[in-house]
């Protein structure tokens, strides 16, 4: 789930209402056996790697870690965004971001991947890596380039 949109504020966190709001539909999918994780977006109010911790740890679930939704919100993706949040990864989101020029293929952007999977590596990550591109055009040979940058940093 996301954390609700923020709007102009820029205040860390989140509201208590939105807090609560999230622990209800925490709580709900405990009980019925789903797993929630709360992801970083930018605009929402679990934008960056600190918010999103902040957010995750009060409402007590996982995260779905994306560093490039986090350095769209002005954040860092990596080192210190996944500092905040290297105890709570249960799901990763992989792109790649410019300011100048927004989504791009991986290794085109500011995201530091290679170090961000050698972290993720050391601190025994096991789970999904999901390819988001958001690219608006040359969409299935980005998609072939992902997957090949990726395959290749994961296979060292």
């Amino acid at each position: 789930v996301f954390s609700f949109m923020r709007g102009d504020s820029r205040d860390p966190g989140a509201p208590e209402e939105a807090i609560e709001k999230l622990r209800a539909a925490a709580d709900r999918c405990r009980r019925t056996g789903v797993d929630m994780q709360v992801e970083n977006v930018a605009g929402g109010w679990a934008d960056t790697g600190g918010n999103l911790s902040l957010i995750a740890r009060a409402v007590g679930v996982k995260v779905v870690w994306d560093p490039g939704n986090a350095q769209a919100a002005g954040g860092e993706g990596f080192p210190s965004g996944y500092q905040a949040v290297r105890d709570l990864v249960g799901h990763v989101h992989v792109k790649d971001w410019t300011r100048e020029d927004g989504w791009r293929i991986l290794g085109q952007g500011t995201m530091d991947w290679p170090g961000q999977l050698a972290a993720l590596a050391d601190d025994g990550y096991a789970g999904f890596y999901c390819i988001e591109s958001h690219l608006k055009e040359h969409v299935v040979e980005g998609a072939r380039a992902n997957a090949e940058y990726l395959r290749g940093h994961l296979s060292r």
